[in-house]
């Protein structure tokens, strides 16, 4: 996001422009949103089969120590030195990736909003045009951060 240097600064605008532009806006971001939302999907489908594997190798490798231990009498699975009765097969396979978010709800307020304004200017506040107009909202930057790390794969 743009630092708001210009504070306390208002602008009067056309609603028509204004609405034309969100909606204009708002098209952009779903877009974007459905790209990395399908990015997302696609990379998580990978993850996810490499997690299987992962797992199942480690399975399959304990499963070989935990029978070769059983078999000469050492019920110490873990390797502590201590035999507890609990045989862990594998550690939980996890992955973090940051989920792409859909913000059209704030185009959708912001919108109507602007359909329901009777007059045929609105007066914007530096910061409602800096979102508005210039598509620069506070989640902005992580979004686009975000939509690039599942689009360009």
């Amino acid at each position: 996001m743009r630092d708001r240097m210009v504070s306390g600064r208002n602008v009067t605008v056309s609603r028509v422009k204004l609405i034309a532009t969100l909606k204009e806006n708002k098209i952009k971001h779903r877009v974007e949103y459905v790209k990395a939302a399908a990015g997302y999907k696609a990379l998580v489908l990978r993850k996810l089969q490499a997690a299987v594997k992962k797992a199942t190798d480690s399975i399959s490798d304990m499963v070989d120590l935990v029978a070769t231990k059983v078999k000469r009498g050492d019920f110490d699975y873990n390797g502590d030195g201590a035999p507890d009765g609990y045989i862990l097969l594998t550690n939980k396979v996890s992955f973090p990736l940051e989920v792409p978010m859909d913000h059209s709800d704030a185009y959708e307020v912001a919108i109507a909003m602007a359909e329901w304004e009777t007059s045929d200017t609105i007066e914007l506040t530096q910061g409602d045009f800096q979102c508005f107009v210039m598509d620069d909202w506070e989640w902005s930057f992580e979004f686009k951060n975000t939509v690039s790390s599942y689009t360009s794969r």
